[in-house]
């Protein structure tokens, strides 16, 4: 039986016809699968495990609980990502330079910006399509997208420390320096509070957790 019969079959829980509700495609041990939830007239659900290939349904709970536990931690850590910011940070970067006018060199914090622009363009360039597989290959290329943006972004933060305070130590109360730094710290902020707000090993946590209950709450239905 192909995949589309399968999901079109009629399904029942408790005696009462079940309408099919969520697909949600991904990749564990057991190969290429699709998690398709169920619910009833009562707000019943019925969850089930699928198999791309042909259709089958795979009866294993195990397997069920690693497909739920994959597709919680790629969310969870897609949602870290915070994609949909990614190019006003990438625009905030490219948009700050030294104003016209102060006396301050730049140094190593114009290198150290172009590093964390292409980090930030290097995770943008994993942003999932509408139709995407949660891969385990998918949810380590992201957590390794992000770690190398973390220490990108800090060492960028190491050099306008220090460039912000040689600038404010030589000009005092300028108001064009303080104008300068405070608009160098405003871009460098917007990724503290986007896909580097927490740490991606908090985020894989809550992933765990969060796929780790979804598996109970199934198997106690």
């Amino acid at each position: 039986m192909r995949l589309a019969e399968t999901l079109d079959a009629p399904r029942e829980d408790g005696g009462r016809e079940a309408t099919l509700t969520a697909l949600m495609p991904c990749e564990p041990v057991v190969g290429e699968v699709v998690v398709a939830c169920w619910q009833d007239s009562d707000g019943g659900e019925l969850v089930e495990l699928v198999r791309f290939d042909d259709g089958s349904r795979v009866h294993d709970q195990a397997a069920l609980r690693e497909a739920l536990t994959l597709l919680a931690m790629v969310e969870t850590v897609e949602e870290l990502a915070s994609f949909d910011e990614l190019q006003g940070m990438i625009d905030s970067l490219d948009a700050w330079s030294v104003p016209e006018g102060l006396d301050a060199d730049a140094g190593a914090l114009a290198p150290a910006q172009e590093r964390a622009r292409a980090r930030v363009a290097a995770l943008a360039s994993l942003a999932p399509t509408e139709v995407r597989v949660a891969r385990t290959q998918h949810l380590d290329a992201l957590g390794a997208a992000l770690r190398e943006l973390e220490a990108a972004w800090t060492e960028l933060e190491r050099h306008a420390e220090a460039w912000s305070d040689a600038l404010l130590a030589a000009s005092g109360d300028d108001p064009a320096a303080v104008a300068a730094v405070r608009s160098l710290w405003e871009a460098l902020g917007t990724a503290r509070r986007g896909p580097l707000a927490r740490p991606i090993s908090t985020a894989l946590h809550e992933g765990r957790e969060a796929g780790a209950s979804m598996a109970a709450a199934v198997a106690s239905a």
